[in-house]
């Protein structure tokens, strides 16, 4: 990432933001370059939010067109657009959002974009991808050492997979004696420690390494250690994402229907999910009983604005946290839970 420093303008444009993060952490993000994959409904949130953040350039790569269903969750757009490719629709009121980000559109598959293209950028946000191609997807940030993340929303339901393979961020916290440089559990290590004082309280920044796991390598072992008993799993580990998970691994064809032509029989669904219950050595007392798998089930591939909202907000939190190192981003996956209200982290 280059180094050029922010204009006199951008300085007043993003006063606020330089007020939170600083002034180097403000110029890492307008020195970035992202791409994000498919303008789905939390997409269009993410690529709002970025817009606006004032990162340098992104990229939208998508190849489908606009649809009707769109409508509800793409604000970019109006009726008269439908039929159109959903970037390009959207392209012109994203870039009057904020002129200073630049802004293009790449009407490919992403997955027949070449490898030396996608090397140029600092961080790929994919969206509603199922299982199969986060892990093509997956193999080659890793490849190319470029930090993934990946996200998708179900209705009332949403997942957000991270895996930004090595990141060390500053955190701040109340000074506590008993915190040590060391490891803090199997993928997060403290490197320093400093002593500091804000606004008369004994403070400390914590230099924390966080490693992460690709998709392919998720795995329940460090769950099956946090809550060793079935009772102390069924109580802390939510059971949406089993569900989400399993949900991820129908195949692709469900991604391109019209939302009224999608029929998801409840047995192939819940077939997939003791696969992915068994994959991860996690007990069937997590899964959901069968009135709340039908209910998961009717929401499958719905787009909520809420949701969009709610899950793009921490997504966009989580690409700001990976370029300014302020932050500890989710390590590795959460889900959202709209029925309860609960958006917990697990570690996979």
């Amino acid at each position: 990432m280059n180094n050029t420093p922010l204009t006199a303008d951008e300085i007043s444009l993003y006063d606020r933001q330089i007020r939170l993060w600083g002034m180097e952490a403000q110029a890492n993000l307008r020195n970035s370059k992202i791409l994000v994959i498919n303008m789905t409904g939390v997409g269009v949130e993410i690529v709002k939010n970025l817009t606006l953040g004032g990162v340098g350039s992104i990229t939208i790569c998508d190849n489908s067109e606009l649809k009707e269903q769109d409508l509800n969750s793409n604000f970019f757009v109006t009726k008269e657009e439908v039929g159109k490719n959903k970037a390009e629709a959207s392209l012109e009121k994203i870039q009057a959002m904020n002129p200073r980000v630049v802004v293009s559109v790449d009407t490919r598959n992403w997955e027949d974009i070449e490898k030396s293209e996608i090397s140029k950028y600092h961080i790929i946000v994919a969206t509603g991808l199922n299982s199969a191609q986060n892990s093509r997807l997956n193999n080659i940030s890793r490849e190319l050492a470029i930090p993934l993340i990946s996200c998708c929303t179900h209705g009332l339901y949403g997942l957000i997979f991270n895996d930004l393979i090595k990141c060390t961020n500053w955190i701040k916290l109340e000074r506590s004696e008993s915190r040590k440089v060391g490891p803090l559990n199997p993928v997060s290590k403290i490197l320093d420690i400093q002593d500091i004082v804000e606004n008369d309280i004994e403070m400390q920044k914590i230099l924390v390494e966080n490693k992460y796991r690709k998709w392919d390598e998720l795995s329940g072992s460090f769950l099956n250690e946090k809550y060793p008993s079935e009772r102390k799993k069924k109580k802390k580990i939510n059971n949406v994402l089993i569900s989400l998970l399993g949900l991820l691994e129908l195949p692709e064809v469900y991604l391109n229907l019209d939302i009224e032509r999608i029929s998801i029989d409840g047995n192939t669904l819940k077939d997939k999910i003791t696969q992915v219950s068994n994959r991860l050595k996690l007990p069937e007392c997590i899964q959901m009983g069968e009135e709340e798998l039908d209910i998961f089930r009717r929401h499958a591939y719905c787009e909520y604005q809420p949701t969009n909202s709610i899950i793009g907000g921490v997504v966009s939190q989580d690409i700001i946290n990976a370029l300014v190192h302020k932050e500890l981003p989710i390590n590795n996956i959460s889900i959202l839970d709209g029925f309860n209200n609960e958006m917990p982290i697990y570690t996979l």
